[in-house]
């Protein structure tokens, strides 16, 4: 009760009343205006949780997966068209993924995630037949969201669905770009978002024909939390149209930096998305990192005001390697793949740390790859625990030399902390399908 009244009070002196789903979280309350802040709860492990998206049904069977230190009590959260429909609070292992088909039975929807202490890292996760999929939830809220890399050409179906977990209404500005420029889709100019429900819009149908998407979505009233679902379908034998892979992905708050220690992947055509939604030109550059060595300035040029820019990675990025990209201002930067059945997709890490949670690997079947990425100048002694049965083992290292990455294989979920600052992220593949996941660090704030 204590806790909850300093919340409150903390709260009335910002002039602010942000109402969560069930139970006030225990992050430190900020200015909604104030991105920069809420920034860096959106780019690190807290307490809380918003997933836009997860999945459960016949053909993706979905999970939330939760990363802790420490096992927990945790808090589970669907709500849709205004009500909850469905919670759980449980007990967490220090690493777990609950079903979302235990959650609630409703396909496809948003979940709210609260742990009792932090650092605690949160990912959806989806396995299938013939897809495996994985988005990233955030943290934190933010009054103006990135996203970009989707694609409504034919045979791609592109939805963008945006989460209000709170019990007020949100007012959302979306401004489209594509490769033709400034998009006028009057139907996105200026909506409403009502409490508690997940708006989904076909983009496909909207804006089709596209190779390139990107938003930038502001809330002026209330807070959202935005993400792009991608997925594909083929042709068999027959001539019939098939499902194939899913790729989901999350909005971001604009960086000057943006790490990716994957991008160069066998057998996958890999681009980047870069975006300045800004009206002044932005020098941009990119950087790659391979397992022997990295090249700096790839790739370099301006982004024009109001542009969105699809770099592919062939000829620039040998697999295997990472990419990081910079900018004189802050922009957005998305990792998109495709093959012949696959789509992946994933936001940027913001910059290397020391620690890092890596949920979600477990709830695979098989093996998943993990990728360590050293920018630095220094090699990294890089140790990792890996989880099972809710408990952490024993320690292994790994050695990444300054300047290049180092891939190994995991079953089981990992904390990964470096005497160096590195960026980590895992690739599940199947050979028909894949997902890309950055994990999450651990700031030391």
């Amino acid at each position: 009760m204590n806790r909850i009244l300093v919340i409150l009070l903390v709260l009335a002196a910002a002039a602010i009343t942000v109402a969560l789903p069930q139970r006030v979280a225990p992050v430190t309350p900020t200015a909604p205006d104030d991105t920069s802040i809420e920034a860096q709860e959106v780019a690190s492990a807290r307490s809380v949780a918003r997933c836009p998206w997860v999945r459960g049904d016949g053909f993706l069977e979905g999970e939330v997966a939760v990363g802790a230190p420490e096992a927990e009590e945790a808090t589970f959260t669907v709500a849709a068209a205004g009500s909850v429909v469905g919670t759980s609070m449980q007990s967490v292992a220090a690493f777990t993924a609950v079903p979302f088909l235990d959650l609630a039975n409703i396909g496809t929807g948003s979940v709210f995630v609260e742990v009792d202490n932090e650092p605690a890292a949160v990912v959806a996760v989806g396995e299938g037949e013939a897809a495996v999929a994985s988005a990233g939830c955030r943290s934190g809220a933010s009054k103006v969201w990135l996203l970009a890399g989707g694609s409504t050409l034919d045979g791609e179906t592109l939805q963008l669905r945006l989460f209000n977990p709170y019990p007020q209404d949100a007012r959302v500005e979306i401004r489209v770009v594509s490769e033709n420029d400034v998009e006028p889709e009057t139907s996105l100019e200026s909506l409403s978002v009502a409490a508690q429900s997940t708006a989904t819009f076909d983009l496909g149908s909207l804006l089709a024909l596209r190779e390139t998407l990107a938003l930038r979505i502001s809330d002026p009233e209330g807070l959202i939390v935005p993400a792009l679902v991608q997925a594909g379908e083929v042709e068999d034998e027959e001539g019939n149209s098939r499902d194939v892979d899913i790729a989901a992905w999350t909005g971001v708050t604009a960086a000057r930096r943006w790490e990716f220690p994957f991008a160069g992947v066998v057998g996958l055509d890999s681009s980047i998305a870069i975006f300045n939604d800004q009206t002044v030109p932005v020098s941009w550059s990119l950087d790659v990192v391979g397992e022997e060595s990295s090249t700096s300035a790839a790739a370099s040029g301006i982004l024009e005001p109001l542009t969105v820019v699809r770099l592919p990675l062939a000829g620039l990025a040998a697999a295997p390697s990472g990419v990081v990209v910079t900018a004189e201002e802050p922009i957005g930067a998305f990792l998109t793949a495709s093959g012949p059945t696959e789509r992946a997709a994933t936001s940027g890490l913001r910059s290397a740390q020391k620690k890092w949670l890596v949920p979600g690997v477990s709830a695979m079947v098989g093996p998943s790859q993990v990728w360590v990425m050293n920018t630095g100048a220094t090699p990294a002694t890089v140790t990792f625990n890996s989880a099972r049965n809710g408990q952490l083992g024993q320690p292994d290292k790994i050695l990444v030399p300054a300047g290049t990455i180092r891939v190994f294989s995991s079953s089981d979920d990992l904390v990964l902390e470096s005497q160096e600052p590195v960026s980590v992220g895992w690739i599940r593949s199947t050979g028909s399908a894949a997902a890309f996941t950055v994990a999450t660090p651990v700031s030391d704030g």
